[in-house]
């Protein structure tokens, strides 16, 4: 049986969010496509109040909205589909942000509005940027398995995958024990080792966002063939 649609789901919060939308970017317009709800027009690059450049886009909620973020697709042809301009070759979708890094980029409860104003306007104010010949101005990951590789070495401080795979395990547990064997491989105590960032992560990572990276992290052990 199919998924009911996000806005029969929840249609108070589609209205809410179709009417922030609407108020705030009068060039996109909603429609419904089956269990999608579709947004397109001219996507305004804004800065210092005005009008910069504009993009013609499409923006697919699924009816797994907001669990999964929307997908992005420039449709004016000027975005070359290569993953240099951060575009999946086969679909089209914009690459805004590693599922793995949503709870820093557009955290779980974030409106529609504060993706667009975030993580749409940056991908497409870099995008027109480039045109102009000048480098991506914010920062930007790897492409693939790499890419993933840089995010757990920044967070966790490492990319060894068991070491990765403990500290997703302790981010998902309902509770963490400062006896337990610390994540990082020092083989000492949690609470003698990195008790303060693994209790910061909990406190700003939702186990639910964990779920998804260990879940991808699964995928990059059968790639790479590491032992996790």
């Amino acid at each position: 049986m199919p998924k009911q649609a996000w806005h029969i789901r929840a249609p108070v919060q589609f209205d809410q969010e179709r009417r922030e939308i609407e108020a705030a970017y009068p060039s996109l317009q909603f429609a419904i496509a089956d269990t999608d709800v579709v947004i397109e027009g001219l996507f305004p690059i804004r800065d210092d109040g005005g009008v910069i450049d504009e993009f013609a886009v499409r923006i697919t909620l699924g009816s797994n909205y907001p669990v999964i973020p929307p997908s992005v697709c420039e449709t004016g042809g000027r975005i070359p589909r290569i993953q240099d301009r951060h575009v999946y070759p086969e679909t089209g979708n914009a690459c805004l942000l590693l599922p793995e890094e949503r709870w820093r980029v557009w955290p779980t409860g974030s409106s529609l509005l504060s993706f667009l104003d975030g993580p749409v306007r940056n991908y497409y104010m870099g995008q027109a940027m480039v045109e102009r010949g000048d480098p991506w101005p914010f920062d930007e990951w790897s492409h693939g398995i790499e890419g993933q590789l840089e995010y757990y070495r920044e967070v966790f401080g490492t990319d060894n995958l068991g070491h990765v795979r403990k500290y997703l395990e302790y981010m998902i547990a309902k509770k963490v024990k400062g006896h337990w064997e610390c994540p990082c491989g020092s083989g000492r105590r949690i609470r003698d080792c990195h008790s303060q960032q693994i209790y910061s992560l909990r406190m700003r990572m939702p186990r639910t966002d964990a779920h998804v990276a260990l879940n991808r992290l699964a995928r990059v052990k059968q790639v790479l063939g590491k032992g996790v």
